[in-house]
């Protein structure tokens, strides 16, 4: 694997991670009890 399709690879995970974060965790956020 070359060095310029593995740094492409860890963009893209570090993409997905960031999807998954927006769209994922205000979802489970809001079903958990908020403690103030």
């Amino acid at each position: 694997m070359t060095v310029h399709s593995r740094i492409l690879l860890e963009r893209g995970y570090e993409s997905v991670k960031a999807l998954y974060f927006v769209y994922v965790m205000p979802k489970v956020l809001c079903r958990l009890p908020i403690y103030n």
